[in-house]
């Protein structure tokens, strides 16, 4: 290839079906043809790939994050690169919760580890791999390396139909933006910083010694990640009332989630209520629970359940704030309608507006399983 690249870092816990491009970036799955010119070109790269397996010692093939050797150097920041893999998960994980609640669709990525980077590395020097975390630098022989994938989570496939097309393509855009910048939009800013708690807040709560209380550490977080994304900036407050002001400004589509009969707080102090749409009233049993939980209030089962239902208030969390993001971003299928003389440009206009409303009526029905009954569409 004419383009040289530059692998940075593995995620040993997905299988891609295709390659996320990103322009200067790119995660790609082990049969790319980058990934195989890298391979031809750099045997020590290749033996590094052979080397990984699961915990019973089936070989598996890391995806790749690879970077332009050319790229401006910005690209190459670990904040950058990092906030490139969040937006992917973030169009990955939502997806399948929505999915599995609108559709009872099972198969799918739901926690965030799946996204986690490998802490290993090929170095310079190939004869040698080395790792950089918060706990240790090291580096060790490459031939005595043997990579795994994350045992608390399965080795998972990510389809194309997989990933929410239209807010991935609107989070390229402003990572693009975001990444490139020096002094970053306090949107831009928020809108990233959000993405990464949401990320951690998307983890299993545990690993074989999770209890009840760990869900209320990933509600907690759930809501930081929704208060940072409407933080306003220096000067400015987050709180209850700024998330209901961004759900409430998401373009529904069904009439069930665009009616305001839910009875939700209306000031920071009183009983008062002010009636709003679903997404206002789950959102504020979420936070309600992260209320009890933090504050050691009394917590049980029925802490977490959405009344006169059988689901669990945390299960709403990732389509929840994929519809803020939506909100925030302004998402709305905007292509100007072409002449009806051009037949094959109004048949491609028809398949992007049904895909793309697809993707948002996806989410509102994922919103009205918390009903007994599915609402009006």
């Amino acid at each position: 290839m004419s383009v040289e690249w530059n692998p940075v870092f593995v995620l040993p816990n997905i299988k891609l079906e295709g390659a996320v491009e990103g322009g200067e970036v790119a995660l790609v799955p082990a049969d790319d043809e980058r990934i195989e010119d890298l391979r031809r070109e750099h045997p020590s790269f290749a033996e590094f790939l052979r080397r990984f397996s699961d915990a019973f010692e089936v070989p598996i093939e890391p995806a790749v994050l690879l970077v332009r050797a050319d790229a401006p150097k910005h690209f190459f920041n670990h904040t950058a690169l990092v906030g490139f893999r969040n937006l992917i998960a973030h169009s990955v994980i939502p997806h399948a919760h929505a999915r599995r609640l609108a559709y009872s669709r099972q198969e799918g990525i739901y926690f965030g580890n799946s996204f986690t980077f490998h802490p290993w590395m090929v170095g310079k020097n190939d004869k040698y791999v080395v790792a950089t975390t918060p706990a240790f630098g090291g580096i060790h022989e490459l031939m005595k390396f043997r990579g795994q994938s994350t045992p608390e989570v399965p080795v998972l496939r990510v389809h194309a139909s997989d990933l929410d097309m239209p807010l991935l393509k609107r989070l390229l855009e402003r990572w693009r933006r975001w990444s490139g910048s020096e002094a970053p939009a306090v949107e831009d800013e928020a809108l990233f910083r959000s993405l990464n708690m949401a990320l951690h807040a998307s983890m299993l709560p545990a690993g074989s010694d999770a209890v009840f209380y760990d869900q209320g550490r990933l509600i907690a977080l759930w809501i930081s990640a929704f208060e940072i994304l409407v933080h306003p900036g220096v000067g400015g407050t987050s709180d209850l009332f700024k998330v209901f002001d961004c759900l409430e400004l998401v373009p529904w589509e069904l009439r069930g989630c665009k009616e305001r009969k839910y009875p939700t707080r209306k000031h920071k102090k009183g009983s008062e209520k002010e009636d709003r749409t679903l997404a206002s009233w789950l959102y504020e049993l979420l936070y309600k629970a992260r209320n009890d939980f933090l504050h050691g209030n009394p917590v049980l089962q029925a802490t977490l359940q959405v009344p006169g239902s059988n689901h669990h208030v945390i299960e709403y969390a990732a389509p929840l704030y994929r519809l803020a993001l939506t909100s925030f971003l302004s998402i709305t299928f905007n292509l100007p309608l072409p002449p009806e003389s051009d037949v094959a440009a109004l048949a491609a206009f028809i398949n992007e507006e049904t895909s793309f409303m697809g993707h948002q009526r996806k989410f509102e029905e994922a919103l009205l399983t918390s009903q007994p009954l599915l609402g009006e569409t």
